[in-house]
């Protein structure tokens, strides 16, 4: 049974090994003091380049029309719900409305209205 994490242990760990193995001399040929390239040199001009670019304001403008899109048909389905739910109401308040006036109740107001007429 513990076998399978004692595989997977040592197989991270060659993994690990490799991975140094290839990587070290490549660090060892840096200048030590830190005096080659620097990131902060390569991102200004990198900024420049894409904020020049066709295809990035392409997926920039993309982008904003999707969430624009994505926005507006929120905002449409929450209308759709609470329309529908203000439907919901009226048709039950037309209901209650029925229910109430009943063929009693109008046998009872003509009953008044015969009462009034002999008077």
């Amino acid at each position: 049974m513990n076998i399978v994490p004692l595989i997977a242990f040592l197989g991270s760990l060659v993994g690990i090994l490799v991975i140094l193995y290839r990587k070290v001399p490549v660090l060892l040929q840096l200048p030590p003091d830190g005096a080659g390239l620097k990131i902060q040199d390569f991102v200004p001009g990198m900024i420049r380049k894409i904020a020049k670019s066709e295809r990035w304001k392409k997926i920039a403008l993309e982008k904003v029309l999707q969430k624009i899109l994505s926005k507006a048909r929120v905002l449409a389905l929450k209308t759709e719900n609470r329309t529908g739910e203000w439907l919901e109401k009226l048709r039950q308040r037309s209901q209650e409305r029925k229910t109430r006036f009943t063929e009693s109740y109008w046998e009872q107001f003509k009953k008044k209205a015969k009462i009034k007429k002999e008077k």
